[in-house]
């Protein structure tokens, strides 16, 4: 108590003669032990902390090649994923965009893997194999019935939903080849061999026909009218 007195009163003197005095030099030996005591136990702490920092140091170490083996690792499975799908998926999809425009009728090659993207090849050649033969049984059907239709002894014209014409049989050109020169009176610029993509109603003289003829066909209907000086009945039916 005496020696902490002296040292918050901060006189220079009293701490003086208490350094020479006998109750310092009683515990002078004891300060020295503390202070002995005191390095041993910062010289422990201090090794400690080295043997921490070492071992922190050898951890870090030990995850920065972990990472880095796993990136490689991570880089190496990615390259191969890439060299092995994405050309099999870029041929696909060409494949499938050139069969879309027609463009080949060749199969995508199939891959000797055994995977998710061999099983989708696989079903694409069933699928294309079934479109292939639906479309060739489609179009031979509409041959048949062109070659029908081109032989009738009646005029069948076909048009677009925008009425536009786009088939017109035999008879048909027969027909409209008689009544050139009375749609020319008319239409100055009319030429049978340009009638493709032609809207029909424009030749007929009567207005309320035209408008019927141009309406939405739901149902067959009949339509008597005129065109060149020529009586028609139109049998108008949505295919």
């Amino acid at each position: 108590m005496l020696l902490q007195g002296i040292i918050r009163s901060d006189d220079i003197e009293r701490l003086m003669t208490f350094n020479t005095s006998d109750v310092y030099k009683a515990i002078d030996p004891l300060t020295e032990s503390l202070n002995k005591l005191s390095s041993l136990h910062y010289a422990g702490v201090a090794a400690e902390y080295e043997v921490t920092q070492a071992n922190y140091i050898k951890h870090r170490n030990y995850a920065i090649a972990f990472i880095i083996v796993a990136l490689m690792i991570c880089g190496l499975l990615g390259w191969n994923l890439n060299r092995s799908i994405i050309p099999r998926l870029l041929a696909i999809g060409s494949n499938l965009r050139e069969s879309a425009e027609e463009m080949n009728n060749k199969l995508v090659p199939r891959s000797e893997h055994r995977d998710e993207l061999t099983d989708v090849v696989d079903a694409y050649h069933a699928l294309k194999t079934r479109l292939d033969f639906d479309h060739k049984e489609a179009v031979s059907s509409i041959q048949r019935i062109k070659a029908t239709l081109d032989q009738a002894s009646v005029a069948v014209t076909l048009s677009n939903r925008d009425n536009r014409l786009i088939y017109m049989n035999n008879a048909a050109k027969t027909l409209f080849e008689r009544m050139s020169a009375g749609i020319k009176k008319h239409h100055p610029e009319f030429a049978l061999d340009q009638m493709m993509g032609e809207n029909l109603n424009q030749y007929l003289e009567n207005s309320a026909d035209r408008e019927q003829l141009v309406t939405e066909i739901t149902s067959q209907k009949v339509i008597d009218t005129t065109m060149a000086e020529h009586h028609l009945q139109l049998v108008v039916s949505p295919v």
